[in-house]
């Protein structure tokens, strides 16, 4: 497919080195005009691998096996190459491009990508108070892991079809993962599924600067996010050569 310079969901700057992959879903099965998403996953860490996904982490950790499990029996619009991880993303990214999408029960299923870094600053953001017209109390203080899922993932037939087989020791093991999902949605983001022949391309020769630039402004007030972006352009720079 050759390297496909691709934008930050979040902060809209260019991505390489370590990513997070978030699967989104539809609340409900709408058509035509494209609905709202939300997280339907936990993160998939890994590595910008140039194409429009990552470089899976292996072994794979037991809750990415039960999502790649979960995606068996899901009907694709075009069918994947195989029901395997890799090939499933090369299928899930050409929604938002080519209106193909993966679905549960009707719900159109996608991703998007966020630079490592600004995702962890948007969770640390909102544990520390973030803006002051945030709703910043410690709502996941004391609710169990269920209830933690529950609120993280709003569509209860995918959350029960990814996480219901999973061991409570398990579960509790995602918790710190779960939470930050929560911290995702309290800082106000909105996915939108990625495409990789519009809106997320950037022209990889001349045209990071000025992203990289609004995105200090826009995060002048959010130091965490500024440091963030920081480190992303220091990255990009360094592999431009």
């Amino acid at each position: 497919m050759g390297n496909v310079d691709l934008l930050c969901a979040e902060s809209r700057v260019p991505l390489s080195g370590d990513v997070r992959l978030l699967l989104i879903a539809e609340p409900a099965s709408v058509t035509g005009q494209m609905g709202d998403f939300v997280p339907m996953s936990l993160p998939i860490p890994g590595r910008y691998d140039g194409e429009g996904g990552v470089v899976l982490p292996d072994p794979l950790p037991a809750h990415i096996l039960a999502l790649q499990g979960a995606f068996r029996t899901m009907p694709f619009d075009v069918k994947p190459k195989s029901r395997k991880l890799p090939d499933l993303l090369v299928s899930l990214r050409q929604g938002g491009s080519d209106d193909l999408w993966a679905r549960s029960n009707g719900r159109r299923i996608s991703y998007v990508l966020f630079d490592a870094k600004v995702y962890d600053a948007m969770a640390r953001t909102v544990e520390r108070g973030g803006r002051a017209d945030w709703d910043a109390t410690k709502r996941w203080y004391g609710l169990t892991t269920t209830q933690l899922l529950s609120k993280a993932f709003p569509i209860p037939d995918l959350r029960t079809t990814l996480f219901g087989k999973l061991e409570a020791e398990q579960l509790e093991k995602l918790r710190f993962d779960i939470v930050a999902i929560m911290k995702l949605r309290v800082f106000g983001y909105r996915p939108r599924p990625i495409d990789v022949t519009g809106v997320d391309l950037f022209d990889g020769l001349d045209g990071g600067a000025p992203l990289f630039a609004a995105a200090k402004q826009r995060y002048a007030e959010l130091p965490l996010l500024a440091a963030a972006v920081e480190a992303a352009e220091t990255r990009w720079r360094a592999q431009q050569g």
